[in-house]
């Protein structure tokens, strides 16, 4: 059986192909060594460390408020659950994802209802956390409008009462006044009651009058410091709890559309959590997308028929090896998918790529089921 060494790349070899390739020289003038860096399997790992640390943090706090309500142990106990399924969540949904013929439908079952178990848990933890900061974000912006509204009425009042008060000399001169008319009546003397002594009673109407210009006085200054004081937070500076439904109705509003901003705001609450959710979910999915082929499998992958075997031209070489074995079995074969792989020297992975893709080319009929798989070669094959 006669191969060339080229032929199409197809869509997964391309996905494969991108990849940074830096040359080293060792000594400047002798061989040179190839590192190849996979940059965005790099980046798939990087976010998915990212994704899965930050779930495992959000899981990991809300188990533990929830617990901590009732005790402590309980607490850590919450907490200890949120970490497992967190932490299980994006294995479980990158097996129910994994190639045909891997797992079995029951297992694939199992994992797909523990994997939405814990994205059910993974979401609730993100929104009731996400909620409860929102929450107080909004409660404080309101909080902050409602001080500056007052702020501003009370500026206001100070501003209208100290505009009709009348005139008052200042404290000092006052309580200098009240000094020396104080030395002037005799000692013990009560100017609340009558005083016989007429000389004795205007004094003592004169420090009654000297004693409410004080309080004028006094009241003035209490106004000016009201006026002078720093502006707290004016109410139209803080007009919504939340700016960015604000901003989305704007926009809304200019291109035609009428939005409700309390709905709005509902909906931009769930955005976070859904990212972090689901990004928690599939990152696994996404790395293995991107997971590198050994170097001898995309070799083997490579090889490709000549057609002088009687087989098409361009048809790789492992498919070729799989067709000729079932036409060696007579064009059936019942097998576990690791014992077919050991039979025809193949790695488990490359025999599920390679039996993907006789499926999809037509050329073979896959049917997994629990005692294995069952291979059966099409007649045009």
């Amino acid at each position: 059986m006669a191969y060339q060494s080229t032929r199409t790349t197809s869509c997964k070899d391309s996905l494969t192909a991108r990849k940074t390739d830096v040359d080293l020289s060792a000594d400047g003038s002798h061989g040179r060594q190839k590192i190849t860096f996979n940059v965005p399997y790099l980046l798939a790992i990087f976010a998915a460390i990212l994704f899965a640390g930050s779930s495992i943090a959000i899981g990991a706090s809300y188990g533990h408020m929830l617990g901590s309500q009732h005790s402590a142990l309980l607490g850590y106990v919450f907490a200890t659950v949120a970490v497992a399924a967190e932490t299980i969540k994006p294995v479980a949904f990158a097996a129910v994802f994994a190639p045909l013929g891997c797992w079995a439908i029951g297992r694939r079952s199992i994992a797909a209802v523990l994997g939405l178990a814990c994205l059910a848990f993974s979401f609730t933890a993100d929104l009731g956390l996400s909620s409860m900061v929102r929450s107080d974000l909004a409660e404080s912006r309101t909080s902050d409008a409602k001080a500056g509204k007052d702020d501003a009425d009370k500026r206001t009042r100070a501003a209208m009462e100290l505009a009709n008060a009348a005139p008052a000399r200042p404290t000092a001169e006052i309580a200098g006044m009240v000094k020396a008319l104080d030395a002037r009546i005799p000692q013990g003397t009560d100017c609340t009651s009558w005083v016989a002594s007429k000389a004795v009673r205007d004094r003592c109407v004169d420090r009654a009058t000297l004693e409410a210009e004080a309080g004028r006085a006094q009241r003035r200054a209490e106004l000016e410091a009201i006026l002078a004081a720093p502006v707290k937070l004016a109410a139209s500076s803080v007009k919504d709890a939340d700016p960015l439904a604000s901003s989305l109705v704007v926009y809304a509003a200019a291109i035609g559309l009428t939005w409700d901003a309390e709905q709005v705001s509902r909906f931009t609450a769930l955005i976070l959590p859904l990212v972090l959710a689901l990004g928690s979910s599939f990152s696994l999915v996404l790395v293995g997308v991107f997971r590198p082929v050994p170097r001898q499998q995309r070799r083997a992958s490579s090889e490709v028929s000549d057609g002088t075997d009687g087989t098409l031209p361009g048809t790789p070489a492992a498919q070729i090896k799989v067709i000729d074995f079932l036409k060696a079995q007579g064009g059936q074969l019942a097998s576990g998918q690791r014992a077919l792989a050991e039979r025809l020297n193949m790695s488990l992975t490359h025999l599920n790529r390679t039996l993907g893709e006789l499926a999809e080319a037509g050329a073979v009929m896959v049917e997994t089921r629990n005692t294995g798989t069952v291979l059966r070669l099409v007649a045009a094959a």
